[in-house]
């Protein structure tokens, strides 16, 4: 398979030039570079796992910033995009830029070289930027998209504070119940023994734990290192059982945020001048392949004369939030206005069950702390006590 590179040199006149291309060996194209005038190359490697995974929400955010911030001083995106491919923050950024200014060159809209970048990048962020640039009203699109991922990365880095206790307490109860079955519970093998087929059932379950790991510790090793080596190696690493729980996790949770998605495109469509029609076509695009026939079904329903109202009643997926904003919205004729109230009232939800869970994991930790480390005391002592009851 031949290997993705990031090409900078220098031509005879002086000039510098950028580029991709692509080579089975870096010799090759180095070569191939030589005879099309370039020299004093220097040339980096895209990893292809890079490729196949979607952006960091803090990588977009960089990248949305970057757009906006020039965007705004008025310079055109082919401008833009000519500043920003010496960017240093990441290879995988920098092999955007340079995609991205390579296909604007070639006549393709931003919108389509987004596409090709997939998927690095999300449905929703393309279908988002396919609706900016029909709208005429990128620089605003692009800072609402900016705000939007801006949040998500608020919300993700509170999360990492909030698990980061949680994480020290499971490590602490894993190395505590490894320590008791590894090293405490052999010290007592010479009273236990005394009990033979009368120990009760948890001591023999931790009894006969700590002989399997005694047993089979170099196999146990062997595997737990194969599976940390597991998700480091190219191509294989995408069949990691973590990182296919990982994904599975992410597909669940992005088809949870598609009803607040196609509310937030919506209200961002209607406001753009879209009509009702197309605005519900193009807010489908925006939801998660999952879940896309839902807004299909909708649109159908709007399309055969139903009210947005009735259409919402008629369906059981969207939330019922939706037509208890939308009746009075359609009466009033300010449908945009009620899909940005579904959007805050969404939010708002969402952000009151996070305060409400994180309130509870602390003290929860803690119930599961006690309960763990009672029950290695409770199948450490119980015999001894028991043996004591039968000396007395």
């Amino acid at each position: 398979m031949e290997s993705v590179y990031l090409w900078k040199a220098i031509t005879l006149e002086g000039t510098s030039g950028h580029g991709i291309a692509t080579g089975y060996a870096k010799k090759s194209v180095w070569k191939l570079l030589n005879q099309q005038g370039y020299y004093q190359i220097s040339l980096d490697t895209v990893l292809r796992d890079q490729l196949r995974i979607a952006l960091k929400t803090g990588d977009l955010i960089y990248i949305l910033d970057s757009f906006t911030s020039i965007l705004d001083a008025g310079i055109s995106i082919v401008e833009a995009l000519e500043m920003m491919v010496d960017d240093r923050r990441s290879i995988i950024v920098r092999y955007v830029f340079l995609k991205l200014k390579s296909d604007l060159h070639q006549g393709k809209s931003l919108e389509e070289g987004f596409s090709e970048l997939s998927p690095l990048f999300s449905n929703f962020f393309i279908a988002m930027i396919r609706l900016c640039e029909k709208s005429g009203k990128l620089s605003q699109g692009l800072h609402d998209l900016q705000a939007f991922y801006q949040h998500q990365e608020n919300r993700y880095q509170e999360l990492v504070r909030i698990f980061r206790y949680p994480k020290i307490i499971f490590s602490m109860i894993i190395l505590m119940s490894l320590g008791v079955i590894v090293f405490v519970v052999p010290m007592f093998s010479n009273v236990y023994a005394l009990f033979k087929d009368e120990l009760p059932i948890l001591t023999q379950m931790m009894v006969n734990l700590s002989g399997f790991f005694h047993q089979n510790s170099l196999m146990i090793i062997a595997v737990f290192m194969g599976i940390a080596v597991w998700g480091y190696l190219p191509v294989i690493r995408f069949f990691h059982p973590w990182i296919l729980l990982s994904q599975q996790l992410q597909r669940v949770l992005q088809s949870k945020e598609d009803p607040f998605l196609y509310a937030h495109a919506m209200s961002l469509l209607l406001e753009s001048g879209q009509s009702v029609n197309q605005a519900t076509k193009q807010a489908t695009e925006c939801m998660s392949e999952k879940n896309r026939k839902h807004g299909h079904l909708l649109t159908q329903r709007l399309n055969s004369g139903l009210a947005f109202s009735e259409a919402f009643q008629s369906s059981r997926w969207f939330p019922r939030s939706f037509q208890r904003f939308i009746v009075p919205a359609e009466k009033t004729g300010l449908l945009k206005l009620g899909f940005e109230q579904i959007y805050t009232y969404i939010d708002r939800k969402r952000e009151a069950q996070f305060e409400k869970w994180s309130r509870f994991i602390e003290p929860l930790l803690m119930l599961i702390l006690g309960a763990v480390t009672l029950t290695l005391l409770l199948s450490i002592y119980l015999p001894i006590f028991d043996l004591g009851n039968r000396i007395g």
